[in-house]
């Protein structure tokens, strides 16, 4: 699976998959100020390996490659969205495969055994006990993003991220980020 990226200016915001809002309201994925952007300017819809984008109806129109889009358009990696007076550029990260190295077994016959089910301790509180922010870093580490990924995501510093962190882990009586992923996964705050 493709990661996709925004690039504007010096920033970088990591598209996550499904729908994706630009425009100036607070209500948007991402928010930018800019008097010649519409409230909510510019839809995108990431996809496992393609993103699309439309206009959401702005007054000033979503330019891709310097050609006004009428409807839905494929993007293509290095394309350029102007919107408003800000370009954008789409780029396409390639995940990279890690090798594991296992350790050999000398019995050529397969492994049988099946891993006991996460079973969280029975003190474990539930995820109300979490401020919102907690949550949605809590929602974010479990989907795989890394704590500068969330910074840019939620408009915080890396250092921020990790005291979400552990204030999380703290809460919750857990240790490692293993531990709340499967947390997440067994509250229902990520998807299987």
């Amino acid at each position: 699976m493709a990661v996709f990226r925004l690039r504007y200016g010096p920033r970088e915001v990591v598209l996550p998959l499904g729908k994706f809002t630009i425009g100036r309201a607070s209500d948007c994925t991402l928010r930018i100020e800019d008097e010649w952007l519409s409230r909510h300017h510019a839809v995108l819809r990431v996809e496992t390996d393609k993103v699309a984008i439309r206009d959401a109806g702005s007054r000033n129109g979503v330019i891709v490659n310097g050609v006004r889009i009428r409807s839905a358009h494929y993007l293509q990696p290095g394309d350029r969205i102007r919107l408003g007076r800000h370009e954008l550029e789409l780029i396409r990260e390639e995940p990279r495969e890690e090798v594991l190295a296992r350790p050999t077994r000398e019995d050529p016959r397969p492994n049988t055994e099946i891993p006991a089910p996460y079973q969280a301790p029975e003190s474990t509180p539930a995820p109300d006990v979490l401020s919102p922010r907690e949550r949605e870093v809590l929602e974010l580490l479990a989907l795989g993003h890394t704590q500068r990924e969330i910074a840019e995501r939620i408009g915080v510093g890396t250092k921020s991220v990790e005291t979400y962190r552990a204030r999380v882990a703290e809460k919750l009586g857990l240790r490692t980020r293993a531990d709340l992923v499967r947390y997440a996964l067994r509250y229902g705050l990520v998807e299987n």
